[in-house]
């Protein structure tokens, strides 16, 4: 073609030609209908390619208008036509370079006023939250961020990925930018550099350390597929050839059960898995979603597809379907906190093992966070009682220290612990307390602690002689009863009894046995 340029600047005789009009009118030396006058120039690697799909029959003067009539940037239309509709739309500019992106699909548009859209909504509409797409008009990013003209408007993917097939995680961080990013900095990433010499090139030990492991486009060797090293989205997704092809036809697993976690997290090297199962955590839903009083507010802390649940769509106690399950307490794709905890460390246990804010004439649960703090409980004269405290408050891992105390697997035939059944365990008290010295100390406190319980239990039990009726006494006295049983309750509701802070308890104790003048 004969550019016809003007000192490299496109003039009207560049596009048209005088003297005939075989592009067709008005006097185009190429078609500009169906791209071929534009592809004249704009061709090459980097070049639009044959649109596809919904796109076959849209052309550049669909969106572009060649003399520049609707706006000077990229030619782009200052009006659109919805199509097939043909419903007009002033094209709305994203931030005065591009007229992509956020536009009027949402529900309370920012600085968009009716009937304005960008380009490429003008026509298309999609789900909020599939892939990057958001409502979100801050951190939404542009269509043509993905979506480019030499791609034929395709992601820019590996577009001949199937189902079945492994894409691996440099493909998925293409649109999930965020969950990558976080999981960079998890151990899982590192899976693989972290596995001994003798674990690399072990069929014991590899198939937890890659992605797909002997499967047709999964890990080979790290010669062949260093792509597939270390443990990666799709250990947990399932293989995602199919959603990278088609990212709505076919989404990626999610799985909370945490047998998923347990694929790789057993054996006698990392039984955390096999020690979950044995703890209550394991049963926190299923063996209370029966019970007659059991309610849907119970399941923030007894249901981990509730507490992780989107505002709106918590299940309740007959649709819930997973215990306190790996994901509650660990957030896959990585965290700012130690193992990838959801919370820090200190505030983990604390966010259901609380009491919540429980007052006198009510029954407090599970206070254990309250209890190692030294407060919650209350003085007689109604005046919160906080502390006196013992040195136990001062400990940095706070529950974790003595309930998930871990010990490294060493020996052929004995197991690791991972602490994940919970159950405290005496070596988490060094270096305070030798394993003899903590024995003792909690025998002691237990039987302390478990004596006057026993005592205080007889005031509250109508069969018993020192039963005190509480509608015999003055409104005084019933407001000092109910603080002297609420204490009592904290105390026999912690189960520790002494144990987490036994200077605490001792106070709570005394309060109430003031109150029924025990000996």
């Amino acid at each position: 073609m004969d550019l016809h340029l003007d000192n490299g600047n496109i003039k009207c005789v560049t596009c048209h030609e005088p003297h005939n009009n075989l592009g067709g009118d008005p006097y185009a030396r190429f078609n500009a209908d169906d791209g071929s006058l534009c592809m004249q120039c704009h061709r090459g690697a980097d070049a639009p390619i044959n649109h596809e799909g919904a796109h076959a029959a849209r052309q550049c003067t669909d969106c572009h208008d060649t003399h520049g009539t609707g706006t000077n940037l990229s030619l782009l239309k200052g009006q659109f036509s919805h199509y097939p509709s043909f419903i007009t739309y002033d094209v709305t500019f994203n931030d005065n370079t591009l007229a992509v992106g956020f536009g009027g699909y949402v529900e309370d548009p920012i600085g968009f006023a009716a009937g304005q859209r960008g380009i490429c909504e003008a026509c298309h509409d999609y789900p909020d939250g599939q892939g990057p797409h958001t409502r979100d008009p801050v951190t939404m990013p542009l269509c043509s961020t993905c979506h480019q003209h030499d791609k034929g408007f395709k992601p820019g993917l590996d577009t001949l990925l199937v189902s079945g097939e492994y894409a691996g995680a440099a493909v998925c961080s293409q649109c999930h930018v965020s969950e990558h990013a976080d999981w960079t900095g998890t151990l899982h990433k590192e899976a693989w550099n972290n596995l001994s010499a003798f674990g690399k090139g072990n069929p014991s030990c590899e198939p937890c350390h890659t992605v797909g492991y002997g499967q047709p486009t999964g890990f080979v060797d790290i010669a062949t597929t260093p792509e597939m090293a270390g443990v990666q989205c799709e250990n947990c997704h399932g293989a995602s050839g199919g959603h990278v092809a088609n990212a709505l036809a076919e989404l990626p697993n999610v799985d909370l059960a945490s047998e998923l976690c347990g694929a790789c997290h057993t054996d006698e090297h990392h039984p955390t898995i096999d020690q979950w199962e044995t703890s209550k955590h394991a049963i926190a839903l299923s063996s209370k979603q029966n019970l007659p009083y059991f309610q849907d507010h119970c399941l923030q802390c007894h249901s981990t597809d509730y507490r992780l649940a989107k505002p709106g769509q918590e299940p309740t106690v007959a649709t819930a379907q997973f215990d306190i399950e790996c994901a509650a307490c660990h957030r896959s794709h990585g965290s700012a906190n130690p193992r990838q905890l959801r919370l820090p460390l200190d505030q983990l246990c604390a966010d259901c093992h609380t009491a919540g804010g429980a007052l006198p004439g009510g029954s407090p649960h599970h206070p254990q966070a309250e209890v190692l703090h030294g407060t919650g409980g209350f003085a007689l004269d109604g005046t919160p009682l906080v502390g006196p405290n013992s040195t136990h408050t001062l400990i940095v891992e706070e529950c974790a220290k003595c309930h998930v105390h871990m010990e490294p697997w060493t020996t052929p035939g004995l197991p690791a612990n991972t602490g994940h059944t919970f159950t405290p365990n005496v070596k988490g008290c060094l270096p305070c307390h030798d394993e003899v010295t903590a024995t003792g100390l909690i025998q002691t406190t237990h039987g302390e602690i478990g004596g006057r319980l026993a005592v205080l239990a007889t005031y509250f039990d109508s069969a018993d002689p020192n039963f005190v009726d509480r509608a015999l006494l003055t409104p005084a006295e019933q407001a000092e009863y109910d603080i002297a049983k609420f204490n009592y309750q904290f105390v026999l509701a912690d189960a520790s009894q002494g144990v987490h802070n036994g200077m605490y308890v001792r106070a709570l104790l005394t309060e109430a046995e003031t109150f029924f003048s025990v000996p």
